[in-house]
């Protein structure tokens, strides 16, 4: 399985006063809408999600929640963090406050709330800034629902770590048995030599030079 991206349009959002012109302006960017803030000073966007759509359908998953936005050249107003928050299908709720006084300006990039292991279910997510003060400049293209990571890639990497691992035990078990065979043979020729007397073999012992054997 791939990672997979499934988007949920600006359009779709919940937004406060998102149809209130003197708040918001819905335009056209790359053949999507957006809506670009005009100023508000409670900045409240929600939004869900059905796991269920995803390939892994009724089956847990991991996945990813992230805002695609991006900052206009005269923002202002964005020097409190920004909060995520997710509530997942079995009643978790997790945050996140990320701080977009930093991040450059006319570019695209994305605010994640992080990953989660989830249950077949209807993920709710959100993203406010209710502190009060004048905000303007930020555009919102698309919220990226679910990214569903790469479950099986990691563990097929992790299976191909695990084998080359046992592969690896396996050559240092053997390389150890032919060198525990060869200590062997080279104790025995040290300690041991032949010798014939009289038409009989005997194992004489080279240290203590007394015969132990006769054959």
């Amino acid at each position: 399985m791939g990672s997979n991206c499934h988007t949920v349009c600006a359009r779709d959002l919940t937004i406060t006063w998102a149809n209130d012109c003197r708040y918001w302006r819905w335009c056209c960017d790359g053949g999507s809408y957006v809506a670009e803030l005009i100023q508000v000073w409670w900045l409240e966007v929600k939004g869900s999600y059905d796991t269920r759509c995803l390939p892994c359908g009724n089956s847990s998953c991991e996945c990813e929640v992230s805002f695609l936005v991006k900052l206009k050249h005269n923002a202002c107003g964005w020097n409190l963090p920004v909060k995520i928050a997710v509530c997942l299908p079995n009643g978790t709720r997790k945050e996140i406050c990320v701080n977009l006084s930093c991040r450059p300006k006319e570019q695209w990039f994305e605010i994640s709330a992080g990953r989660f292991s989830t249950c077949p279910g209807v993920i709710n997510f959100s993203l406010c800034q209710l502190d009060g003060c004048a905000k303007t400049g930020l555009v919102i293209k698309e919220k990226h629902a679910a990214k569903e990571q790469r479950a099986a890639e990691e563990s097929n990497a992790a299976a191909r770590e695990t084998d080359v691992a046992k592969g690896k035990i396996a050559a240092k078990g053997e390389r150890a048995t032919k060198q525990l065979d060869a200590a062997e043979d080279r104790n025995v020729a040290a300690k041991e030599e032949i010798v014939v007397k009289d038409g009989k073999k005997a194992f004489i012992g080279k240290e203590r030079k007394k015969r132990i054997a006769c054959v």
